[in-house]
């Protein structure tokens, strides 16, 4: 799958404006502030999700007058040697979504996933494992979505769910209301840790036998309802889990699938990520987000599209001629920034300066 071009209209500081991509490497330049990220921000609204900078979409418009304006992402994208239009705007004056469209049939965001997925590297994510394991965790749940859209209506059932539990329980309401929360919370979170597992069980496999220049990697889960899994059905550990909540019932803080914790694993050195330098830890990632890439290949039998912001600041010289090597060996479409054009100088690719 790769994208051929997207046309912007008052996204951000872009009024209108269209960008073409080579099917191989593209790689988008200029100073800080000209628009680079955005564009790779909008290119990531083509499938589902609400962009990789999670930014509230009424903040999203171009601003001209005091007013963000209703903003609009368009891109033709190719899977499977068919061509696709997909289209998705916002408008805050006429709903609280967006909207998205594919050959200008309206469409869940889940049916986008069906036809352009990405895998993502921004600079951001270079402290993640250090940042706590709520932000480690939000990152394994974004790659989790990819490989399994349907993950996304479960987070947010979820968290929903836990956020009447906690209103109930500040208020004081009967425990019938709580007993209720306390099974759809059960069914949730253990449909949430189940996902989980089997996104971990699919992606060690890919890890494992993953020869690359970058280090072997594996990734773990721990949690209350995982390690139920590890040993019981499913439908017995949603039992036990409601059980557990329905005996802490007066208490809002509680455990479950939102105090899971990810830990990816050095497995020469046998440390997780936390533990490792901060140069390992850029390239533990690489070698996570390049398993990402081969097991999405497996199941669509296509690679999906790398977003590469800020390319020159993730790793050195050698590093960086590494991951361009592994890359051309996927043969994944690869959309970079950075801020000179010189990147990867040796190698044929499109330039096109920004701004």
């Amino acid at each position: 799958m790769y994208v051929q071009e997207v046309h912007l209209f008052h996204y951000r500081n872009i009024e209108n404006k269209k960008y073409s991509f080579d099917r191989d490497f593209s790689l988008f330049y200029g100073e800080n502030g000209v628009g680079k990220t955005n564009l790779l921000e909008a290119v990531s609204f083509l499938s589902q999700g609400n962009g990789f900078r999670k930014t509230k979409l009424e903040e999203i418009g171009y601003h001209k007058g005091g007013q963000f304006l209703p903003w609009s992402v368009s891109g033709k994208v190719v899977y499977k040697d068919i061509s696709f239009e997909i289209k998705t705007h916002y408008d805050k004056t006429k709903t609280s979504l967006r909207e998205s469209f594919i050959d200008c049939k309206k469409v869940a965001q889940k049916e986008l996933a069906e036809r352009i997925r990405f895998v993502i590297l921004t600079p951001t994510m270079d402290k993640v494992f250090t940042e706590g394991s709520q932000s480690t965790r939000r990152l394994i749940d974004s790659m989790i979505r990819v490989f399994d859209p349907a993950h996304k209506e479960r987070m947010m059932k979820y968290d929903q769910l836990l956020k009447e539990r906690y209103a109930l329980c500040e208020k004081e309401v009967c425990s019938a209301w709580l007993g209720v929360n306390a099974r759809l919370l059960a069914e949730q979170g253990v449909a949430i840790a189940v996902a989980r597992m089997d996104y971990i069980r699919r992606i060690n496999i890919i890890l494992e036998g993953n020869q690359t220049y970058f280090p072997s990697v594996s990734l773990r889960c721990e949690g209350m309802i995982e390690k139920e899994l590890e040993t019981k059905s499913a439908l017995d550990v949603e039992d036990l889990y409601e059980s557990y909540l329905k005996k802490n019932i007066g208490y809002t803080t509680v455990d479950g699938a939102h105090r899971s914790q990810f830990m990816l694993y050095h497995q020469e050195k046998k440390l997780p990520a936390n533990l490792c330098s901060t140069g390992e830890q850029k390239t533990m990632l690489l070698s996570l987000l390049l398993g990402q890439i081969k097991l999405l290949e497996s199941i669509l039998g296509e690679t999906p599209v790398f977003l590469l912001d800020e390319a020159g600041a993730h790793l050195d010289l050698k590093n960086q001629t590494a991951l361009l090597e592994e890359l051309k060996g996927l043969q994944v479409q690869t959309i970079m920034t950075n801020v000179t054009g010189d990147l990867f100088q040796s190698e044929k690719m499109q330039r096109v300066q920004v701004g």
